[in-house]
């Protein structure tokens, strides 16, 4: 029987991969803020991954990525409506919100 590979998304499938998680891993009301505000607001998002994928290639376990996801929320600076709004909805996620939030970034490879 063969061993699992985990292998971690490409950048370019960030944006998508973190919505999916979002759209249907997510159930919290901090989550569904999020998701509604990504649906609304597309700036604030699109800066968001940009922090993300400026460091992507660095990620190499799931809990780098989730740290990193973190770190983006924070690093997200505050200026127009559109970040603004972004970076408080992130301020209430706890812990379980972010691990669900990473868990399409990672998948099984046979």
């Amino acid at each position: 029987m063969s061993k699992a590979t985990i292998v971690k998304i490409p950048e370019s499938q960030l944006g998508v991969a973190l919505h999916t998680a979002l759209r249907k891993a997510c159930d919290t009301e901090a989550t569904t803020l999020t998701w509604n505000i990504i649906n609304i607001i597309k700036q604030g998002w699109l800066d968001y991954l940009d922090l993300v994928g400026s460091e992507w290639d660095r990620v190499k376990t799931k809990q780098e990525a989730i740290e990193l996801l973190q770190s983006s929320a924070e690093e997200l600076e505050f200026g127009c409506s559109e970040r603004n709004s972004l970076k408080l909805s992130f301020r209430y996620f706890d812990s379980d919100d972010w691990e669900v939030f990473g868990a399409y970034l990672f998948y099984e490879a046979k």
